[in-house]
């Protein structure tokens, strides 16, 4: 950078005497936008303090003495500090710079030219660097592994030296950033497409990026061809497959069947299957038969209306120690109960007396009042509870988090309760419930928008929850949580129905896509409004073909279906067993015994379950009609008739006529070994309790419907429902 320093003078027309200012011009070192010009930085003084009538300061820059271009103008001069004014001019880029000044008054009045003065030395500005790729000259297109010569040139204008950077994306060989001008040879071992790129630096630090860039394709090696393979050997003939088929399995119901009959087990390893009816009887199948005496009669407790009755199931996880079991059911009063019995005296019938009302809840429509029961791996309550309000939940219950209609409760009811539980009368709130010290929220919730969760069921194994909710002819859904779910999920009802925005209540339709709605796993419309879904377990018996999927009742086709959520496939297994099945009347309900094996209520009172066509032995049940059951549970044998099979023992008859009944002794294996007690007089035995072994063929009549599965992300594909 350069300066110099001048007096220059001029006259003033407007009644001054001539003055004198200094001007001082400070060049600036950097370039300016243009290529043949830079900006500099004039200052001058004047030194005459009366008021000016100057209007402005004109600079005149040339190249030669004397000569000079037209004057620059430097506006109103209004100084920086006392006297002293600057400015900014760009000056053509030379070696000897001449200036002068003028004071203007007005427009039109200039004064003379200052005394001319001169800038010599000012050196040219810093050109930047120039560079190119001389070699590869376009893209190529090499295997992986092979490599390419680069070569590159460049230069300084300022005839300084230039330093070069190679580019190659990073995936090269050797030490492709040195600045060297010839890289040589660098290979590319990996596949893909790669840029390079060279830039060019001088000394000063200037960059120059080399217009354009090489593309190197770099591709895969082909395999190979590989020899021919010699012929391989006949393989041997596959075995037939194995088929399956609903069979019965020994029990009818009497009475109102409904959609409301429940099949639960006692835990630990208790044989036993408990069968409950929407009547209010609780009946005992072991062994393959019927006890004649229910394990408990509420049927006398119950409502009259069309959805009244006896609704869910359950036993606690220590039911062999304590005797505890729970039921939900609509009570004499219309009102929602859930109670806990307790197991009588007798293992095979309960204490109707023992009743305690854990949780009472008043509803006014018994349509849809859920009552599903389950206990999940830590021994906590799963209780679902239906909106009990009328098409479309007119007060909006499902919603409402000070009410418990249309919710999945979760309680401690142990015994004492849990340690970290809070202590609610009858039962208590687990410690890790999500809507735990909540304001304005029930504690006892762990999910809600909720129509009617009548089956809740756990996967023994991995712990899921899976939740069937009916829709009165809207979306049917199963809605599904991972044993690890925090819960606190919204279902979206009456918002929604499954990912249907709820055309019955159109005053939520803006709030159907919520984020903190929650989509079910799986939905479907269907048939009839009057009938609907009915969930639900995963299988988790002996046949390995069926593990981990989630099977279901459609109660309008009366098809039972899976569901294999890894897989993402849905299957209709009336079909798939219809050729060899004894399919008697429509399915309306599943269960799960202790031992995983699942088992399917009909219409008529019939439970059913899956079967091998070619049975094992050892599941409790005489397969092969020889008097004998397979026993204890061995479900690796090949043939019906094996060691494992003993007579018709611990089933509650009189299996060799000596007048007494066989009775609670679980490892009996011959019939002398019984505890027998006193017969039942079979004048005191109802009608419909009937004993079987086969049931005759009959034509059901099934209405069809479509299905429409649902993942994450609403991806769907479409199914036919309904069959045969």
């Amino acid at each position: 950078m350069g300066f110099f320093e001048g007096h220059f003078g001029w006259r003033v027309f407007v009644g001054r005497s001539v003055g004198w200012t200094s001007l001082m011009i400070f060049l600036a070192s950097f370039l300016s936008a243009s290529a043949d010009a830079r900006m500099a930085t004039v200052r001058w003084t004047d030194p005459n303090p009366a008021p000016s009538p100057v209007t402005n300061f004109r600079l005149y820059v040339g190249t030669s003495p004397g000569v000079f271009a037209a004057g620059i103008d430097l506006g109103v001069p209004v100084p920086d500090s006392e006297g002293v004014f600057s400015a900014e001019v760009s000056i053509p880029d030379s070696e000897d710079l001449f200036f002068a000044m003028s004071a203007l008054e007005g427009t039109s009045l200039e004064s003379q030219l200052s005394n001319e003065q001169s800038l010599p030395g000012l050196p040219p500005a810093d050109e930047l660097p120039i560079g190119q790729i001389d070699q590869p000259t376009a893209s190529v297109s090499i295997f992986a592994g092979e490599s390419i010569q680069f070569a590159g040139s460049g230069s300084d204008p300022d005839g300084g030296s230039v330093a070069f950077l190679w580019d190659f994306d990073g995936i090269v060989s050797g030490v492709p950033g040195q600045a060297v001008e010839d890289p040589g040879w660098v290979s590319f071992p990996e596949v893909g497409v790669f840029s390079v790129r060279l830039t060019v630096t001088d000394n000063e630090g200037n960059v120059a990026l080399v217009p354009g860039e090489v593309l190197v394709d770099v591709q895969s090696v082909p395999e190979p061809p590989s020899p021919p393979s010699p012929p391989s050997p006949p393989s041997p003939p596959s075995p037939p497959p194995v088929g399956y088929d609903f069979q019965a399995a020994g029990l009818r119901l009497t009475g109102d069947i409904g959609q409301a009959a429940v099949v639960a087990a006692a835990p630990a390893n208790d044989p036993r299957l408990f069968v409950a009816s929407q009547s209010g009887e609780i009946r005992i199948l072991e062994g393959g038969y019927p006890r004649t005496v229910p394990f408990l009669d509420l049927s006398n407790d119950l409502g009259e209306s069309s959805g009244s009755g006896l609704l869910g199931l359950a036993f606690d996880p220590d039911y062999a120690s304590n005797g505890r079991f729970f039921v939900t059911r609509l009570d004499a009063t219309g009102d929602w109960v859930l109670s806990r019995f307790l197991r009588g005296e007798h293992s095979y019938q309960a204490d109707r007396e023992s009743e305690v009302v854990l949780l009472r809840v008043e509803i006014t429509d018994s349509s849809q009042p859920g009552g599903g029961l389950a206990f999940d791996s830590d021994g906590y309550l799963f209780v679902g509870i239906g909106d009990g309000g009328g098409p479309g939940d007119p007060g909006d219950h499902a919603q409402d988090f000070q009410s418990l209609r249309g919710k999945l409760l979760r309680l401690d009811v142990g015994l004492p309760s849990r340690i970290g539980s809070t202590p609610m009368g009858s039962y208590a709130i687990p410690a890790d419930n999500p809507f735990v010290e909540e304001d304005g929220v029930r504690s006892e919730i762990w999910a809600l928008g909720l129509r009617d969760p009548r089956r809740i069921g756990i996967d023994v194994i991995t712990g899921d929850l899976w939740i069937t909710d009916p829709s009165s002819g809207l979306r049917e859904e199963v809605n599904f949580e991972a044993g690890d779910d925090p819960g606190g999920h919204n279902y979206g009802w009456d918002i929604t129905s499954g990912t249907l925005c709820n055309p019955v209540d159109p005053s939520d339709s803006m709030a159907c896509d919520a984020p903190d709605l929650t989509d079910p796993i799986l939905e479907y419309e269907p048939a009839d409004a009057s009938c609907g879904i009915m969930g639900g377990h995963v299988y988790r018996g002996a046949h390995a073909e069926f593990q981990g999927e989630y099977f279901f009742v459609d109660g309008c086709s009366g098809n039972v279906w899976s569901f294999d959520r890894e897989s993402d496939s849905l299957h209709n297994r009336n079909e798939d067993f219809a050729s060899e099945g004894t399919w008697i009347a429509p399915a309306v309900g599943i269960g799960q015994g202790g031992t995983g094996e699942l088992f399917v209520l009909t219409l008529d009172g019939g439970i059913h379950r899956i079967q091998s066509l070619n049975p094992a032995c050892s599941d409790g049940v005489d397969n092969d009609a020889d008097g004998l059951v397979d026993y204890p549970n061995d479900p690796g044998c090949a043939s019906p008739l094996s060691e494992w099979e003993v007579p018709l023992c611990d089933d509650g008859f009189d299996n060799d006529l000596d007048g007494e009944i066989d009775l609670a002794d679980g490892q009996c294996s011959r019939s002398s070994q019984n505890i027998e007690t006193e017969s039942v007089d079979l004048r005191d035995v109802d009608a419909g309790d009937e004993i079987f072994c086969g049931l005759g063929a009959e034509v059901a009549f099934i209405l069809p419907l479509f299905m429409q599965l649902r993942r994450a992300g609403r991806r769907a594909f479409r199914a036919r429902l309904g069959g045969e």
